[in-house]
């Protein structure tokens, strides 16, 4: 699935983990969420603070993963329609909701990759003061931010 999403062979090989965990979710009612789940690498990189964010920026843009940033992820409830999103962690940890409001509940800390999928909602539930993730979209496309 992560190849669909972008990451290439040599990239997967550069990761420490390339077995996902997989959540799926369906429509709620008020985030349509997708047939596609959402992914999640454990420890699949190395690098942490400035070192991890460039390694991120870097494997990232390789595979076309642009219009990137460095930040933490919204309180509130949220999906993209348009565009798919990863998130990959490079200091402190964090729970996030995914799914909407009857999803899961899935903590993530520092080498942790998450794959989103256009739909699929999610949220920081509470975080590390040093909670920090890379974000990117496939082919630097523009995200429409959708509150629910």
């Amino acid at each position: 699935m992560f190849l669909i999403l972008g990451l290439s062979k040599k990239a997967q090989s550069n990761m420490n983990s390339t077995t996902p965990e997989q959540f799926h979710f369906k429509d709620d009612g008020n985030i349509p969420n997708s047939k596609h789940p959402l992914l999640l690498y454990r420890d699949a990189f190395e690098g942490r603070k400035d070192k991890g964010a460039t390694w991120l920026e870097k494997h990232f843009k390789e595979n076309n993963w642009y219009n990137s940033w460095r930040w933490g992820i919204f309180p509130y409830h949220h999906y993209h329609s348009t565009s798919h999103e990863v998130l990959g962690c490079f200091q402190g940890s964090a729970l996030l909701h995914v799914g909407g409001k009857n999803g899961e509940k899935v903590k993530i800390e520092a080498g942790d990759i998450v794959v989103i999928p256009a739909g699929v909602g999610h949220k920081c539930i509470s975080h590390s003061s040093d909670f920090t993730v890379v974000g990117a979209y496939p082919n630097g496309s523009s995200y429409d931010l959708m509150r629910a």
